[in-house]
């Protein structure tokens, strides 16, 4: 008898995130390449994939770019009455352990959540609930290593239970322009909706940079984001700095970092940070926040800054105006970028899943 293995996107979230993009790079990668077993996708019922045989559920209880309450517990719920019928073998590309299978791996791609929850019931979950799920899965895939030494370090995990399967960039669409447009220089943050991004920094290290450049910042609409607008109206910033809060499509996203003076990314904490990656792909150069995760990611290509430190914002903003120094860091961020494939995505795919799951052939 065949095996059935299921892939389940049910907290995945819209079409186009980056969690999006991982998920459908990771059935492409299986469909591909399974053998002697049935491939099926559970997935929310406002999505389509023809790469497998489909399991469809209530869109209600997917994941949503803003904080909800109700739809964790929604799917926590739900999920008692469709997981204990599944005939087979699970793999989440989220961090949600599926209640009444036997053989399942999870994907946890950050733990931002344990130290800068969005709510309470995220951080009871990351901090009591599932460091005792984790004993019940097979294995666990992750983004960086720097983020698998952090769940070693914070569940107490097996370091051999944890396998590294890094982002993707597709190349072909995040790629330099000849078309630069004729427009006020300014500088772009991407993805600065949560606390962690700490958009609020860029924005109180006006002074550094708003003389030279205007800000654009990609977000979807939430409190921090309501608060960073409030900091924008204290400073009399309204005509430097533009929200950004409508969908935007990948086309204009590429169209954005490409005629971008630089991408600011002072993250506090993140499990990989694609748009660093996504700006170097259009041969943009990168300011960013000198963490671990980014100086395993992105080597030493970005211009980093110190958070919180004034003169190292000042030594950035500058930098931007040295042709030599900028032309290298842009020629060193394509080939980083170009690492980053899916060709290397799937090759990590079919490791992670062999090195958990011995018996299953890819």
């Amino acid at each position: 008898m065949t095996e059935k293995i299921y892939i389940n996107l049910t907290r995945i979230g819209k079409n186009g995130s980056g969690l999006f993009r991982y998920s459908d790079n990771f059935i492409n990668c299986i469909s591909k390449n399974l053998k002697n077993s049935d491939l099926h996708i559970i997935h929310a019922d406002n999505f389509k994939f023809s790469k497998a045989k489909s399991v469809s559920v209530p869109s209600f209880i997917s994941n949503t770019p803003s904080v909800s309450f109700l739809r964790p517990m929604l799917w926590y719920i739900y999920s008692f009455v469709l997981f204990p019928k599944i005939d087979g073998r699970v793999i989440t590309t989220t961090h949600h352990v599926v209640p009444g299978v036997k053989k399942q791996i999870i994907t946890i791609h950050d733990l931002r959540p344990y130290f800068y929850p969005d709510s309470f019931l995220q951080k009871v979950y990351f901090r009591y609930i599932l460091p005792y799920k984790i004993k019940q899965v097979d294995g666990i895939i992750t983004v960086s290593n720097t983020t698998k030494d952090l769940i070693v370090d914070c569940y107490k995990v097996d370091p051999c239970k944890v396998c590294v399967v890094s982002n993707s960039v597709n190349i072909t669409q995040f790629k330099p322009s000849n078309n630069i447009k004729n427009i006020n220089p300014y500088l772009l943050m991407v993805g600065a909706t949560w606390q962690h991004k700490n958009a609020q920094e860029v924005i109180e290290m006006c002074e550094t940079w708003s003389h030279k450049y205007e800000l654009k910042i990609v977000a979807n609409r939430s409190a921090y984001i309501d608060g960073l607008k409030n900091i924008v109206n204290s400073r009399k910033l309204n005509d430097r700095v533009e929200f950004i809060e409508r969908y935007i499509s990948e086309e204009e996203l590429v169209e954005l970092y490409q005629n971008a003076k630089a991408l600011v990314y002072p993250s506090l904490m993140e499990g990989f940070g694609i748009p660093p990656i996504e700006a170097m792909a259009c041969g943009i150069p990168v300011i960013a926040s000198d963490i671990k995760v980014f100086r395993e990611i992105c080597k030493d290509i970005p211009i980093y800054i110190k958070n919180g430190n004034k003169k190292s914002w000042y030594t950035a903003i500058e930098m931007l105006d040295d042709f030599s120094i900028i032309n290298n860091k842009i020629k060193s961020g394509l080939e980083r970028a170009n690492y980053y494939s899916d060709e290397q995505m799937d090759t990590s795919i079919i490791k992670a899943v062999q090195n958990i799951w011995n018996d299953v052939k890819l």
